[in-house]
């Protein structure tokens, strides 16, 4: 059924329990699961452009990158075969292009509320997502 199951991953709580489901999914159909870690540097730009600092763009590299590593070590000391990858930029077209890029069967994404998923599916970046996006995707409902 899924070969290479694709998680946007950040760490939060709801992004945490969707790796739970990516990675049940994972081991019950013995697919590869990739977790993408996103740094959206258009936003983190105009942060540090505000704040009168340049090191904004840094930390939040530095902390996606531990948080992708700490996750992709747990779920393999669990047996499942995990890689982790970073990218910079648009999250709608950089999850696009990474599926694309791994031959996606299945795109794992979070949101922590319904309200706010369906405005974000409105969006630019939900339409160009659902728009172009070459595989299934499961939004996994937080407990």
């Amino acid at each position: 059924m899924y070969h290479r199951i694709l998680l946007a991953y950040n760490g939060f709580a709801d992004s945490t329990f969707a790796a739970r489901h990516a990675a049940e999914l994972a081991r019950f159909t013995d697919a590869q699961l990739h977790i993408l870690g996103l740094t959206a540097t258009e936003t983190a730009i105009q942060l540090a452009e505000a704040g009168g600092t340049t090191h904004l763009l840094e930390e939040k590299r530095k902390t996606i990158t531990q948080t992708v590593d700490a996750a992709a070590e747990v779920l393999t000391d669990r047996g499942l075969n995990v890689t982790a990858a970073y990218r910079e930029g648009d999250p709608a077209t950089e999850i696009v292009s990474y599926a694309y890029q791994i031959e996606a069967d299945l795109c794992v994404l979070a949101h922590a509320d319904k309200r706010s998923l369906a405005r974000w599916i409105q969006s630019a970046a939900g339409i160009r997502l659902l728009a172009h996006l070459p595989c299934s995707l499961l939004i996994p409902r937080s407990e």
